[in-house]
């Protein structure tokens, strides 16, 4: 039994942090105007702005894993989007959200990190192990040989606990395949 993590050289990132994170919505009333419409100083169709994520401020590690606990419409999933800059065009993010010394930006967020949105986006005729590969092929640098990215494939799939379905195929609405839970480590 090879332990395939002695294999794969640690990871070298940057930290993102994060402090007095918020997500406002801004929800228009119900005239069928331009929002923000103003006559002389007056608004005619001011919007309404919602807070959907409270203040929240935290440090992630390179190389680290982090789980994001609460119930359901807790803003879990607004809380990823909001890091990833993945938010609607009616939304307003406040706060400070860096990666190393930098400020975070859409940009440099994609060159540091990968990010999967809460939709299915697997192709269903692939196995775990396949669409893995696929993935390490597009993320992972071009110098890293072969043998090295199936490597990490490997070590990720250990971590994830998905070595035992490496072979089973990720499936869809008409074809059988690995669980939700194996969908979403996947």
């Amino acid at each position: 039994d090879h332990d395939y993590m002695d294999d794969v050289e640690p990871v070298k990132g940057k930290v993102l942090a994060w402090d007095n994170v918020e997500y406002f919505v801004h929800k228009r009333s119900a005239l069928p105007l331009p929002s923000n419409c103003k006559i002389g100083r007056v608004k005619i169709n001011p919007t309404k702005r919602k807070q959907i994520l409270h203040s929240n401020s935290g440090v992630l590690p390179p190389g680290s894993f982090m789980a994001i606990l609460g119930s359901s419409g807790a803003g879990k999933t607004t809380f990823l989007n909001a890091l990833a800059q993945q938010y609607d065009d009616n939304g307003e993010l406040v706060g400070d959200i860096r990666i190393g010394n930098d400020e975070l930006t859409k940009k440099k967020f994609s060159t540091y990190c990968g990010y999967v949105k809460q939709q299915d986006i697997l192709l269903p005729n692939n196995t775990v192990k396949e669409t893995l590969d696929f993935y390490a092929h597009l993320r992972l640098p071009s110098s890293m040989s072969r043998s090295q990215r199936d490597q990490r494939v490997k070590a990720t799939m250990k971590k994830l606990g998905l070595l035992h379905c490496a072979d089973t195929l990720i499936g869809g609405k008409t074809k059988k395949g690995i669980s939700g839970g194996e969908k979403r480590r996947v």
